[in-house]
């Protein structure tokens, strides 16, 4: 069984409203993948600092990872 949304015809008409949503929407969408994108990038770097710190330590006797 479906249920039905009654929706605004004025707005189904409106062909420059659906343009104007859909052009508004694609550049959120390429800043949210570009944000995404610098997070993961930041957090691999992050990461490789991390792991090049502990390697430069494990020489050391009183250092303990």
């Amino acid at each position: 069984m479906g249920t039905r949304i009654r929706i605004d015809q004025s707005l189904l008409d409106d062909q420059n409203y659906w343009e104007e949503t859909q052009q508004d929407a694609e550049p959120r969408r390429k800043t949210a993948r570009r944000n995404r994108r610098r997070e993961i990038e930041e957090r691999m770097e992050n990461n490789r600092l991390r792991r090049h710190i502990a390697d430069s330590y494990q020489g050391y006797d009183h250092y303990d990872a």
